[in-house]
C-alpha cells in the first residue's frame, strides 16, 4: 500500500510540475511568435518594401542592392505569413516537445531518487540486522559465561558440602 501511494505521489508531482512548465512555456512561446507576428512589424516591413522599390526608380546605378534588398524583405514576410497561418499548429508541436522532455526529464529524476532512497533504506536495515545479529551474540556469550561460572560456583559449593557433611560424619562415628 505504502508503494502504490508513494508511485501516485510521484505521478502527480511530475503532472503538476509539468502542467505548470506548459503554462509558462504557453505565455513565452505566445509572446515570442506575438513579436514576429504583430501588425506593425508586417506593416515597417511593407513599407521597407514600398522604399526600396521607390530608391531603385531614384538610383538606377544601386537598382540591383535596391532589388536585392527587395527580396528579402518580402522573402521575411513571406516567412512571417506562413508562421502567421501555422501559429497554432507550431505553438501545439514546439510545447508538446518541451513537454515531453521536461515530463521524461521529470520521471528520470524522480526514479533516480527512488532509487537512491531504496539502496539508503537497504543499507540501514542490514545494518540494523547486523546489529540486532552483533547484541544476539553477545548476550549468547554473555549467557555462556553466567552459566559456566553458576555450574562451576554449584560444584564448587557442593564440594564444599560434601567436605562438611564428611566431617561430621567422622566425628560422629569417633565419638561412637
Amino acid at each position: 500500500m505504502k508503494r502504490i501511494r508513494s508511485i501516485v505521489l510521484a505521478v502527480a508531482t511530475i503532472t503538476v510540475a509539468t502542467l505548470f512548465f506548459w503554462g509558462v512555456l504557453h505565455q513565452i512561446s505566445s509572446f515570442w511568435l506575438d513579436v514576429a507576428l504583430r501588425p506593425d512589424v508586417r506593416q515597417s516591413l511593407e513599407q521597407s518594401m514600398d522604399d526600396q522599390k521607390s530608391l531603385r526608380r531614384l538610383d538606377p546605378a544601386r537598382s540591383a542592392e535596391y532589388r536585392r534588398r527587395f527580396e528579402e524583405t518580402q522573402k521575411l514576410l513571406h516567412r512571417i505569413e506562413v508562421i502567421r497561418l501555422n501559429r497554432a499548429a507550431m505553438l501545439r508541436r514546439f510545447e508538446l516537445a518541451m513537454l515531453a522532455l521536461f515530463a521524461i526529464a521529470a520521471a528520470a529524476t524522480t526514479l533516480v531518487l527512488w532509487m537512491r532512497h531504496r539502496r539508503l533504506e537497504a543499507r540501514e536495515r542490514s545494518e540494523y540486522v547486523e546489529r540486532i545479529g552483533a547484541l544476539q551474540d553477545r548476550a549468547t556469550a554473555g549467557a555462556r559465561d553466567q552459566g559456566a561460572a553458576h555450574r562451576g560456583a554449584s560444584r564448587a559449593g557442593a564440594a564444599r558440602g560434601f567436605a562438611s557433611r564428611r566431617r561430621k560424619r567422622r566425628g560422629a562415628h569417633a565419638r561412637a
